[in-house]
């Protein structure tokens, strides 16, 4: 295995504040996956923010505290074998399957040695991520697909919300929520009584079928796998390939051929600066240095801090 350690040093420390430095903890991350992806002939390529960050800024929006990257599914499959193997130990997979409490459909790469603090509760592996969206070939109407998807996400939402558990009521709000919860799991007692890693090999075993039955004849059109529930943007297929490399800080990394049509799909004049009010990081805080260089926060052999 590579000595990561040496090829990507860790530099979160240089981080003037506690932005940059956990925008560096991701940079070095993208880094190591971007090399185990080129050793492994794995294609992928900037996305969503990330994308927009690199066109307009040159690296991250400066307010960004997140970094996403985008893998057609045959590579994504093939980069979760490779990772397993290749990732360092100061590096965690996140999957449903590595993190029991993980309850996201896609995969994560999170930093062992740093903490984020995001909206969604719960005590899985909270070490600051890349996300690494899973993308399909579509063959039958964007409308057929947009079906199929919708019946996942509901399915995939449904199961979510009964296996949460209650919350501390603080306002009617979570009231409402745990009434609704408490119906839930009461009309959906079956799925109630299953442990989670039954209720995703059934959300795999549905998203698997999705995918196979919305491949058609002709796979011109591109787009976020049925898992990918916040997403839902479609693309041509020469408009991302063949990928191309663009500077992203200090590092050139993969994009989208014609990028610009891409981000204009996404965002439309993605060129604009948004209101000042709207320029906030996605997470509720940010720990990017936890401990001394080389000590590890989280146990590399579970998913869960051990504290």
């Amino acid at each position: 295995m590579e000595n990561f350690i040496s090829l990507f040093p860790d530099n979160r420390a240089e981080g003037e504040t506690v932005l940059r430095q956990a925008q560096l903890v991701m940079l070095r991350n993208l880094k190591i996956v971007d090399y185990i992806c080129n050793k492994h002939n794995i294609k992928y390529w900037l996305d969503g923010g990330t994308l927009l960050g690199a066109v307009r800024h040159g690296g991250f929006i400066p307010w960004d505290d997140d970094l996403d990257i985008s893998m057609i599914r045959e590579d994504y499959n093939k980069f979760i074998e490779a990772a397993k193997k290749e990732l360092p130990d100061d590096l965690f997979l996140q999957l449903t399957e590595t993190d029991p409490e993980y309850d996201m459909p896609w995969l994560k790469i999170r930093d062992n040695n740093s903490e984020v603090i995001e909206y969604k509760s719960g005590n899985y592996h909270k070490g600051l991520f890349i996300d690494v969206f899973p993308m399909d070939y579509y063959g039958i109407s964007i409308e057929e697909v947009n079906k199929k998807k919708k019946a996942y996400k509901l399915r995939y939402r449904l199961m979510m919300l009964i296996k949460e558990p209650f919350e501390k009521i603080i306002s009617p709000k979570i009231f409402i929520k745990n009434i609704v919860k408490l119906i839930c799991k009461a009309v959906f007692l079956t799925y109630t009584l299953q442990d989670k890693s039954a209720l995703f090999s059934e959300l795999r075993e549905r998203r698997d079928a999705a995918i196979a039955s919305s491949r058609g004849e002709e796979q011109k059109v591109i787009g976020y796998g049925p898992e990918v529930i916040f997403w839902n943007n479609y693309f041509n297929k020469e408009d991302i390939f063949p990928i191309r490399k663009f500077k992203f800080e200090d590092g050139e990394f993969n994009v989208p051929n014609n990028y610009h049509k891409y981000l204009t799909d996404m965002f439309g004049n993605y060129m604009e600066l948004p209101p000042e009010k709207d320029r906030i990081p996605h997470n509720l805080s940010l720990n990017p240095i936890l401990n001394k260089p080389g000590e590890v926060y989280y146990d590399k052999n579970t998913s869960y801090c051990s504290q």
